[in-house]
């Protein structure tokens, strides 16, 4: 199995060496909840099918730099299901049949802003853009959803913490485990005022909320322009 911490080195033990984040996150990889929370997750990848593979894990973080994040979408954990997860929040790879949740994502895109229902699941063409996909646990235990919730809080919530003093994106938080980063004590969205809340794609009143418009709104309030939502290149 792949081991996430593997190699020798502070351009193995720092996972986003490289970018930007690398450096924003310094910190976090040398403080000792790293080397444990490495070490649980190699352990549970012995044991266990683990999403997404190894090599993807950070993929939203590598793709979307910080310096360049103009919204940042939450949702709760990687899809637990072979070959679904890549690293972007609710994203599938090209050639994967899409989740319910992904489909109901290009209904509302479609009813929402008009964007035409693409012919892949995959997200990353926004990741491009400036979108940070992230997932709240960055890895999951295959058929066992929050299996890693817990485990990643700490790290997940240090990201959010940088990327709003950094940059001061908008948020679109769905379902109510990422709500939770603008609600519970001590979150790192506590007071902020640019999170638009939508319901987790699979619940029903999902459809008709209306989010990726209400970011726009947002965006224009603060005259950064409009996000371009289609998912092609």
């Amino acid at each position: 199995m792949s081991n996430l911490n593997s190699g020798n080195g502070a351009a193995q033990r720092n996972p986003l060496c490289g970018t930007d984040w690398g450096r924003l996150l310094r910190s976090e990889f040398t403080d000792p909840y790293w080397s444990e929370l490495m070490t649980l997750i190699d352990d549970e990848r012995s044991r266990f099918d683990v999403y997404p593979p190894a090599d993807q894990v950070f993929r939203a973080l590598e793709l979307t730099w910080c310096e360049d994040t103009k919204v940042v979408i939450v949702e709760q954990d990687p899809y637990p299901a072979p070959g679904q997860a890549h690293g972007l929040c609710f994203s599938v790879p090209c050639g994967v049949r899409r989740p319910n949740s992904l489909v109901r994502i290009h209904t509302e895109l479609r009813t929402d802003v008009g964007v035409p229902t693409p012919n892949h699941g995959s997200l990353a063409p926004w990741a491009h853009r400036g979108v940070l996909l992230l997932n709240a646990a960055l890895t999951v235990r295959e058929g066992a959803s929050l299996s890693h919730q817990e485990r990643w809080e700490r790290f997940t919530d240090k990201v959010i913490e940088v990327v709003a003093r950094e940059r001061d994106p908008v948020f679109l938080l769905m379902g109510k485990e990422a709500q939770e980063k603008a609600h519970k004590e001590g979150a790192p969205l506590t007071g902020s005022t640019n999170v638009v809340e939508a319901p987790h794609p699979v619940h029903p009143t999902f459809l008709g909320s209306k989010p990726f418009s209400r970011v726009d709104l947002r965006l224009r309030e603060l005259r950064r322009g409009e996000m371009r939502w289609t998912l092609e290149p």
